[in-house]
């Protein structure tokens, strides 16, 4: 009885040995499978460490700290420094300066006059026999206000002409029913170019302030035409550019319509051509029409374009 227990209590471990083995055979091959798992993932984050570093010093490069010119360095210039050297002397005007400060540049259009509070009610106000001007303050506001102007024809039965009907005629700026004013036109170009406000925003200005509800595409109407009216004096400036015994030459990144342009400016002490071209370098020099036809000294950045 002994034995036969004592030969299945063996054979019941040799079982479970075999068991066991099997299962760390498995684990083996899995252990082996996810260290050669691994191994690959850390070749891979060494090659993403290594593009990462890569396009990091691409972003970071600049005219500062490498060969690119100042012009691609768009929205990210760093401020400039001053060169000039502190002073002894106090922040604003200096003494003896005559400044050109807040000055009334016309006669009152209205005069208030405020009197005494005890005069406030009183019966006999107005029987006083004299009084003086004590101190004077102007107030100086704007008027906000939107001027329409009906335009009407008119005819008449002449008595003197055998009766014939006279008919008058509009204005030749007056072209349609409904059309804006020339100070209206000129506001509307003045905010979207000198002012540099965008084409929503004029259109949202003058809506809130003058209750006008001009389109965004007269607004472009507006500005293209009046653009096209000054091609012959923006042709003279380019004209009189390439005549100059010497001329600077610069080119500088701006945002249009979200999207990178270039800005190439040809100028003097006198006159300053500009125009925004879709290329830099060569081409957008090629394109702004003035380099290519100049023989003069240019003054540049030395850039090899």
């Amino acid at each position: 009885m002994i034995n036969e227990v004592t030969e299945d209590f063996i054979q019941e471990l040799f079982n479970k040995i075999d068991n066991l083995t099997s299962v760390i055979a498995e684990q083996t091959a899995t252990i082996n499978k996810l260290t050669e798992t691994i191994a690959k993932q850390q070749v891979e984050i060494m090659m993403q460490r290594e593009e990462s570093a890569k396009l990091k010093e691409q972003v970071n490069k600049n005219s500062k700290n490498s060969s690119k010119p100042p012009s691609s360095d768009g929205f990210n210039k760093p401020q400039p420094k001053s060169l000039r050297k502190s002073s002894d002397k106090k922040q604003g005007a200096q003494k003896g300066h005559k400044g050109s400060g807040f000055s009334i540049t016309k006669e009152p259009d209205e005069i208030i006059n405020h009197i005494p509070t005890p005069c406030n009610g009183c019966t006999n106000f107005g029987s006083c026999t004299s009084y003086e001007i004590t101190g004077k303050r102007y107030e100086v506001d704007i008027i906000i206000n939107t001027k329409v102007i009906l335009h009407q024809t008119l005819a008449f039965t002449c008595p003197y002409r055998n009766n014939e009907v006279l008919t008058s005629v509009f204005p030749e700026n007056i072209k349609s029913t409904m059309q804006y004013g020339y100070s209206l036109q000129a506001l509307v170009v003045a905010l979207n170019t000198m002012g540099m406000v965008s084409i929503n925003r004029t259109h949202e200005l003058l809506s809130d302030l003058f209750c006008i509800p001009i389109s965004t595409g007269t607004i472009h109407k507006m500005v293209t035409e009046c653009a096209g009216k000054l091609s012959l004096v923006v042709e003279g400036i380019r004209e009189k550019l390439l005549k100059s015994p010497i001329i600077h030459f610069n080119e500088t990144g701006t945002r249009v319509d979200n999207k990178t342009r270039w800005v190439h400016n040809a100028s003097n002490s006198d006159y300053t051509f500009l125009t925004i071209e879709n290329k830099r370098g060569y081409e957008g020099m090629k394109s702004s029409n003035v380099l290519p036809h100049f023989s003069g000294i240019a003054v540049h950045d030395c850039w090899a374009s």
